[in-house]
């Protein structure tokens, strides 16, 4: 059954360089950083590293999917596109699952090895892991724990820690 549409909103808003952790119906991944919060636009391709300004519509659904959101939005327009400064860092939730779904205690992980020290984060960015943090991090790895750490942006594609809590 498709949702109707009950009313569309032009708005302005500000996209982060780096997405965060967000939480869904039995699962985790990495959304856009934004305010107003909004997970994901139509039309528009994310790049770690750079700020926007995006003029997009936003459509509230009149019967929304029990298990996403209540609107939906469309890119109009990108207004800016500005990349962050080399030492431009930021703090990101590593978070250990993500799924766990009604019918199976099965935990997925969200980290895949591509090579020593770097990981695939959500199948989304590659995270750089110096050899002073891999015994903490490791403890993420292991299931033992889920923390926070900070990053610079190396490339659209790679993020280093540059410390982890």
């Amino acid at each position: 059954m498709q949702s109707e549409a009950q009313k569309s909103t032009n708005k302005t808003i500000l996209v982060e360089p780096y997405k965060t952790l967000s939480y869904g119906a039995f699962f985790k991944d990495l959304s856009l950083k934004s305010e107003p919060y909004s997970g994901y636009i139509e039309g528009f391709n994310f790049e770690w590293g750079y700020t926007y300004i995006l003029k997009i519509r936003e459509t509230e659904l009149r019967n929304p999917p029990e298990d996403g959101s209540s609107s939906n939005y469309k890119l109009i327009k990108e207004l800016s596109k500005k990349k962050v400064a080399d030492d431009y860092t930021f703090l990101m939730h590593l978070h250990y699952e993500v799924y766990l779904g009604p019918s199976t205690s099965e935990v997925t992980s969200p980290f895949k090895l591509i090579e020593p020290g770097v990981y695939r984060y959500f199948d989304e960015i590659n995270i750089e892991v110096p050899l002073e943090f891999e015994a903490d991090f490791a403890a993420v790895l292991n299931a033992e724990k889920n923390t926070e750490a900070e990053f610079i942006i190396i490339s659209p594609k790679q993020i280093r820690m540059v410390s982890i809590k």
